[in-house]
Order: structure tokens, then sequence, then C-alpha cells
């Protein structure tokens, strides 16, 4: 079981005590120089991140150890630091000192960190203290969280700004708590710290504490399911990170458990809370453990919600980007963590915050600048970073973003608009239009048909916006947040504002209602529709109906409105993400559907096919139904979207990348294109038919949300295959997994629309980049090590025909950083492509030889003349000219082949 929360948390909340005060000692400890030397580890790439990670992780878990083993813990995680306390009642002062002297031995021993890279050295700071020390724990019914706060907490951070690298600094209030058998040097920093220049070993004085409890359930009252179920150290994702403070008042706790609300409200993940000095600081994450879609979307809107409480007077840092994220720590506490320049960016933002500001980065920039109000600020030098980062902040939603939604040109789907138009006649002659499917995957192109379609509309017809959430799925959502938007509903307004601003709604819509059974309804049953927005009134009809009574005049008073709305105009009711509408939803639909042959409105649902690929389907009877099913754009109409960004100059090698990549899914290739040129990868004089793509990240996203909905077992399994390639056969896969009975976890995976069945033995996924993504998510030691294993498992299974698999072994002990056997199985596989004349196949192999391993010279000879002859052989007689002149000239060439190279030169001349 992972131990995330700390056993006094635990044995405290399983007895309903909130709140403890105790005397303590402390220790808090920081990395010193971590900013910088996670920047230079981050720009070696995902490796680099993970070899600093792993090292990092691994003091980290011997440092705890030594905590525990002195009868402390660690209270929390930051970053970079963690602080340890040590109850008094339990502790001496000799179990902080004696946890002190050997986490600066470990560091001084093994804190050397010796890297392809290079090497770098990890340093501390450290600082000690003793005091009042409190515990708060803050429950929550979709998240525990807890604290510590207290004068040892802050004397130990304070202690620790004057610390030297490498030394310890205590402050004046643990002085006083030495006695006489101490005999430890120091030298005064000032009147109230100083700096330890030896500690000597100390007898341990305190009562070894034995408590074997393991509270597992009570644990997950603080953590989401997801972090316990993890089974890999970590992975790689595109994570949005929110660093905020707010100062300490009487409400502390009820305005972090707001927040703690409003972040699962958006789908985002509460971390940790930290408390010095009267200012608490939260860290957030979206996109980790699990992910959802549009993640800095969706943390906006909670930065925006908590920056409107202007009573917190918050300060927020905002950064997007890929990161190391797993867990760190060991047996005795462990901690769920992200690490990557991108988090510490956001750290500093928020240092550089001033209240009520949401300080974002360059990437949160550029995806919310079309939809927000930002202003820049400046760049600056931030502590750490080299360069300086520019810096914007987060004002406001812009109100007007949807009228320039799309910015590119619209490519086909003609017969799809005009479909469209027709099913939107009968409102011309005010009748009911019935229902429109618009469905299709991820990115094919949904919401752009119905924007164009809208277009095309005119402003004749009132459209009534309904979104599903695919986390938010409680009774009537997408009508709640229709009617939130349609009645001005603000969480910042009073109470009374927002009943005003109802009540308005409500008078103005039932002055422009000539019919008077619709007006009489109108006022009848407004207390349904008030209370579905949270506005309330005794003695209203709403509180003196029973349960079954509410319910079903709700579904009368939606259904009241919708006709009211259309005798005004003709009205489009358009459903957002259908596939994730709660069932009171679906079934005020029905009902709203019943008996309305002379009401003009028409219903559209957006859709996506469900998990398992059904298609999304309303229980609806005798109405009109018309269903637009998106496929794929061909390879002409993809061109047209990407020469449409890029330009028509683009090259044909770029095109055809991204058709490639994109496998004709318009956002796909929109996404890729974007990043193309965002990043400066298309040199226009070039052919450009090497370029590597990093696969953007809302894509990323969309991806990774559909396999976190998978179990760890599923998602393991999909990691797995992805090594295999695109295509892979089930008994590689079964006998990798030492799972015999794996089939029919393979067909469930494949009801999950995430791979199909070529035939009986073999597995294609849906699309590259779900391969892609799953592959690239992993750590690179646990891919070396699945590839090793992919190697052996092939080499057993086909060792009576090796020839038939001499490629993939080559690939994939290249790919274990097992070079000497693939070099092997390189060259044999050059081999049997010459044999079997195909040559350039064999050419290819020859070269990855020759121009990327090290090779000894009898064997660089060898290959090079093998490959003189197939030049030779293919007339290219140019470059089987050189390649023998290579050899005759080399001096380290064996002579018999060199006399060759002669023979063979001189035919050629």
């Amino acid at each position: 079981m992972k131990k995330l929360v700390p056993k006094i948390i635990l044995e405290n909340y399983v007895k309903n005590n909130f709140h403890k005060r105790f005397e303590a000692y402390s220790l808090f400890i920081d990395i010193s120089g971590f900013t910088e030397m996670t920047e230079k580890m981050m720009k070696e790439g995902k490796e680099g991140a993970e070899v600093f990670s792993h090292h990092l992780n691994d003091l980290f878990d011997k440092a705890v150890d030594i905590i525990y083993k002195n009868n402390g813990f660690v209270s929390i995680f930051e970053g970079d630091s963690f602080t340890a306390l040590f109850k008094e009642k339990k502790c001496r002062i000799t179990d902080l000192l004696n946890s002190a002297n050997s986490i600066s031995n470990l560091f001084k021993e093994e804190g050397e960190l010796k890297t392809k890279f290079g090497i770098f050295r990890l340093k501390f700071n450290m600082g000690l203290s003793y005091g009042e020390t409190q515990m708060h724990i803050i429950e929550n019914k979709n998240q525990n969280s807890f604290y510590f706060e207290g004068e040892s907490i802050n004397k130990a951070a304070t202690a620790e700004k004057h610390s030297p690298q490498n030394g310890i600094v205590f402050s004046k209030n643990l002085f006083e708590k030495f006695n006489c058998s101490i005999n430890m040097k120091y030298r005064t920093i000032n009147d109230n710290f100083f700096l330890i220049e030896n500690i000597p070993v100390l007898e341990k004085t305190g009562t070894k504490i034995k408590n074997n409890r393991e509270y597992k359930k009570t644990m997950k009252d603080f953590y989401p399911e997801s972090i316990f179920n993890k089974k890999l150290k970590g992975e790689f994702r595109d994570v949005v990170t929110v660093f905020l403070t707010i100062e300490k008042t009487k409400k502390l706790k009820e305005h972090i458990s707001s927040i703690i609300e409003k972040t699962h409200k958006y789908g985002g993940y509460f971390n940790n809370i930290s408390l010095r000095n009267r200012k608490a600081c939260l860290l957030i994450y979206f996109g980790t453990p699990t992910t959802n879609e549009n993640i800095v979307q969706r943390a906006s809107k909670l930065a925006l919600e908590i920056h409107n409480l202007k009573k917190l007077n918050s300060k927020m840092g905002m950064s997007y980007g890929r990161v190391f994220t797993g867990l760190r720590g060991g047996e005795k506490r462990t901690d769920f963590t992200c690490l990557g320049t991108e988090i510490n960016i956001a750290a500093r933002l928020m240092q550089e915050a001033g209240k009520n500001d949401i300080f974002i980065d360059t990437n949160i920039y550029k995806n919310l600048k079309d939809s927000h109000q930002i202003k820049k600020i400046s760049a600056q030098y931030l502590k750490g970073i080299s360069k300086k980062v520019p810096i914007y902040n987060l004002i406001s939603r812009r109100k007007d973003f949807n009228k320039n939604f799309f910015k590119n040109k619209f490519i086909g789907r003609k017969k799809q608009i005009r479909k469209l138009i027709e099913t939107a006649d009968p409102l011309k002659e005010n009748k009911f239009g019935g229902i429109v499917y618009i469905e299709g995957t991820a990115g094919i192109g949904k919401t752009r048909l119905t924007y164009e379609f809208r277009k095309k509309l005119g402003n004749n017809i009132k459209w009534l916006y309904l979104p599903s959430n695919e986390i938010i799925r409680k009774s009537f959502n997408p009508f709640k947040s229709f009617l939130r938007s349609y009645f001005n509903q603000n969480e910042n307004n009073s109470q009374k504002q927002n009943r005003t601003n109802f009540e308005e709604k409500i008078n103005n819509l039932k002055q422009k209602i000539e019919e008077p059974e619709i007006k009489n309804e109108l006022e009848r049953s407004k207390s349904f529709l008030a209370a579905l927005i949270n506005i309330h009134k005794e003695n209203s009809l709403y509180y003196k109906l029973k349960p079954e009574g509410r319910y079903k005049n709700t579904l009368y008073a939606l259904k009241n409105l919708i006709l009211a709305e259309s005798l005004i105009h003709p009205v489009i009711l358009y459903f957002e993400d259908s596939q994730w509408m709660d069932n009171d939803s679906i079934s005020a639909i029905e009902h709203i559907t019943r008996d309305v042959k002379n009401y003009p409105f028409l219903i559209i649902s957006e859709c996506r096919f469900k998990e398992d690929g059904e298609k999304f389907r309303f229980r609806l009877n005798n109405i009109n139904k018309t269903v637009i099913t998106l496929q794929k754009l061909s390879r002409e109409r993809t061109a047209n979207i990407v020469e449409n960004i890029l330009g028509s100059d683009i090259s044909k090698e770029i095109l055809s990348l991204i058709w490639k990549k994109s496998e004709g899914n318009p956002f796909y290739a929109e996404q890729i294109a974007k990043y193309l040129k965002e990043n400066n990868l298309i040199n226009k004089n070039k052919k450009n038919d090497n370029v590597a793509i990093q696969i953007p990240d809302k894509i990323n996203t969309v991806i990774i949300s559909r396999l976190d909905k998978l179990t760890e077992e599923l998602k393991q399994i999909i990691q797995t295959a992805s090594v295999l390639g695109r295509e892979f056969y089930v008994n590689i896969l079964s006998r990798m997994l030492k799972n015999e009975n794996i089939s029919k976890k393979i067909k469930e995976i494949e009801k999950r629309n995430i791979w199909s069945a070529i035939n009986e033995i073999k597995y294609i996924f849906k699309h590259a980049l779900i391969r892609e993504t799953a592959y690239n998510m992993q750590l690179k030691e646990r891919l070396r090590k699945i590839h090793k294993l992919a190697a052996n498992t092939i080499e057993s299974i086909y060792k009576k025909n090796p020839a038939k698999v001499y490629g993939d072994l080559g690939y994939h002990y290249e790919k274990a950083e097992e070079y000497e056997k693939a070099a092997k199985y390189i060259e044999l596989e050059g081999n049997h492509a010459k044999d079997n004349y195909q040559n350039q196949k064999a050419l290819n192999n020859y070269d990855k030889l020759l121009n990327n391993y090290n090779l000894s010279n009898n064997k660089r000879t060898e290959i090079m003349f093998k490959k003189g002859i197939i030049l030779r052989f293919i007339g290219k007689v140019d470059k089987a000219k050189n390649t023998f002149k290579k050899i005759i000239e080399s001096n380290d060439s064996n002579q018999l082949t060199k006399i060759k190279s002669i023979r063979l030169l001189g035919e050629l001349l």
C-alpha cells in the first residue's frame, strides 16, 4: 500500500480529530540549484528527466528512511524539498540531530549524479527548529486533505534560508532545548540562527515507535483511486500546473474545501497544501494522474473562478507542458508529483504575481489567446531559469469568443451541409424538425460542421447551447448549464442579484408570449426552473411538492420554456457531447419531443461513438431522425487543410508526412501542421523528409484521456503491445505478458476502439497516433526492458525460422540498447535482403550499421564491400566506385577485400 498520508493524520481522522496541537522538532531540507539542474536535464529530452528523477527519488527514499528510523515522519513533500517532524512526546532532540547528520552524509556520499549528459552534484540547505505545531484535516466529499503549521515549521524554513550549501542551520528556540550531553560545534549567524560545524554521533534516546496499523481504506479518502492503482514508476504527460497562495483567515479550511470542490468540478487533481507564515500554498494538477480533454481550458476556468473570489486575495502561477509524473519516496512515505521545468516556472510565476493575479506561461497563452483577455506583462529572469520567461496575466474569458471560433477555411463536407440545411426546412413552416445526430470519432469535425451550419442559417434562428460534461454527469446537467447562461446567473453575484436576473428574464419572456396556456405555465412552473439553478423560495410550488412531483414538474417546466422560446422565433437545441449525458436529461428530451408538431424547433445531438463503439441514440419514437456520420477526409482534402495553415508551396514530403500521421482526421492534421509551423520545423527550400514530430499536446490529451478510462491492467497491455508496433501478433504479446488467456483482454480492448483484428492471430491499432501516444508516455527504462523482452520472446518463438524476423530482432535489440545483438541481426537482415534481391532494403541495413554502429575494422570493410557489390549490381556506378575507393584507401581494410575491391573498381573504370 502506497503510504501517501502520514500516520498521525490517519490515526486522528478515524477518531474524528481534525485539529491537534503538539510540540515538535522540525527539519526542512531543500535541494540547492534544483531548478537549474532540472532545466539542464530536461534539455536532454525525456531521458534526461527520467535519469534525474530516478536519482532524486533514490536520494529522497534514503533520506525519508533515515527520518523514520529516527522516529520522525515526513509531513509534506514540496518539489525539491520536504519537511519532517519529530513529536516531542515520542522523540528527543538526538533523533532530530542524528537525522540531520545522516542526511548530510548521504548527500556527501551519494549526491553525485554521473550521466552520459555530464556529472551533476546535488547539494542541500537544511534548517532545524522546535516549537508548537498544529495538524489540520480538511474533510471534503470529493477528496480530503491535510496540512501542518506552526512555529517549528516556520522557523525551520527560515533557518534553511540562512544555510550555505550543504550546511545545517538551527534556530534559537531549538538551541534552548540543547543540554550539556550534546557536544556540538556551531557558530553564530545572528541572534536567532546558528550554523552547525559538526554533529557528533549521538546515542538514541527516543522510544522506538511501533504502530503497524495500515489504514488502507482511510487513506483512499485523501487520494484518488488512480494513484493507488498505478503500477508503473512514472510516465510522461502533458500537465497544467497551478500554484496558488491564499491568506490564512478564520475561514481558511472553508476556502480550501471550496477550492477542492472546484478542482474536482473541472477535472483537476488537488495535490497538497503547505502553510507557512500565514500563507497557504496549494498545488493543483490537470492532466495527471489521469487526464481529460481541454485541460488548459479547464484549468483556466478554475483559476478564474478562484480569482473572482476577491476575498481570498489569491496569487496564482500556471504553466503547461510535457513533464515526468509519478511517485516519489519509498516504503515509509510516498508522494505523487511531477518533475520538469514547467513545474518550476509555475512556482516562480506565483511568486512574481500580485494579489488576485493569474500569471501564465507562453504555452497557456498560446492556448487561450483567442478565447481570453490576457495582458502581456514582460519577459523576466526567474530564479533558476537560464532564459527570460515571457509572463502574461490572465484577466477573463472573452464574451465575444464564439464570433471568431474557427479561423481556418472550412474544407469539404458540402454534402453534409446540404443535408443539415434540409433538416431545418420545417422550421420555416413553424413545424417541429425532429432530431439530427452528428456523430463521429474525436477530432473528425463535428463541432466545425455544426458551426458552418449555424453560419448558413443566419440570425433568424435562436440557438440554445446545452453541453454535457464528461466529469459532471449530475441530474439535468446540460439543462442546468443552459439555464445558468439563459438567466444570466453568476457565482460572483449575490443571491439577490441572481434572483432579480431570473425574474426579469421570466417576465420579459411572458410579455412576448401571446398563447395563454404557455404564458400561464411559465408563471406556474418557474420555481422548478429556479431550483435547477439553485434559486429557492420558501412556500413556492417546488417546496410544496414531494420529490416525485418535483421531478415531473421539472420536466413540464423545461418543455414549456423551450416551447415558449419557439413561439417567438425558431429554436435549435444544440446538445454537445451527448454521449456523456445523464439519464434525467435524456428523459427530459423524450418529454420535450412529445406532441410538439406545431412548434418550430430542431434538436441537434453532436456525439461521439461510445467507448465500446456503440452509437449514441435517444429513446425517441415517431419523430424525424437524420443521422450524419462523419468519415475521415481524403488525402486531397487533408492536403487542403495543411495548405490552409502552412501555405500552398509546402513540399510533398510534408503533406505525405501529415497525411500518414493524421490518417484523414482533420483535427489531427490541423494540430500537426500548427506544431510544425510553431516550432519552425519546415524548411521550404529542402525536402523535409526527416522531420521529427512530437505528438501535439491537444492530440495527446484526447488519446491519453481515453486510455485513462481503462483499468490499469488493460492500459499496461496496450502499452506493452505498442512496443511491438502498429500491428502485433497475439502469441508474441501473450508470451511477453506470461498470460495464455490474454485473448479475452484483447477483445475487451477491441471493444473500446483501441485496436481491431486483422485476423484471429494479428491485431492493428485503430490509429497510428494511439500507438505512438501509448508508447511515448512510458519511461525509457521501461521501454528498454520491454523491447528486450520482445526480442527474447520473438527469438524463442522463431528459433527454427529466424530469417523471418531478423528485422524485428534488430529493431528491438537496438531499442533495448543491446547493440551487439542488434548489429548481428541488422547485418543478417541485410544479407537476407541481398540474397533475395531486395537491394534497397539491404543497402538501408548496411548503411545503418556503417553510420550508427561502432564496428571492428574487418567488419566495417566487410559491410562496405557488400554495399559496393549491390551498388554495382543495380547500376549506381559512381556510388560503387566511391565505396570501393574508400576500402582501398583505408589503412584498416582487410588485404583480401582490398584486392577484390581493386579488381571490381578496375572493371567499373
